[in-house]
């Protein structure tokens, strides 16, 4: 994966900055059809991102969400946990 995608970048700064974590909120949105963004596009997006291990931008991951990750599997398992929190798998 060379960059985020920019749907799911704004997804992941307006969700899941180090300061503002808004999980449940998130899956509030996407479980009550609330979501003012393409749901099925952006799960895809995060499968692919996850899915692009060894590949993951690191640096614009941190960059996005102001976390300090160090190693690629790091930020692969922390969108893993997003991909669970949201949509169960």
């Amino acid at each position: 994966m060379e960059a985020i995608p920019s749907s799911l970048a704004g997804i992941i700064r307006d969700f899941f900055h180090v300061e503002w974590f808004e999980l449940k909120e998130l899956r509030a949105l996407v479980s009550n059809g609330a979501a003012r963004f393409d749901v099925e596009l952006f799960r895809r997006e995060l499968s692919e991102c996850i899915m692009s291990y060894p590949a993951i931008p690191v640096v614009e991951i941190n960059g996005l969400s102001g976390n300090e990750f160090e190693t690629q599997e790091e930020v692969r398992r922390w969108l893993a946990e997003i991909r669970q929190g949201v949509f169960g798998v």
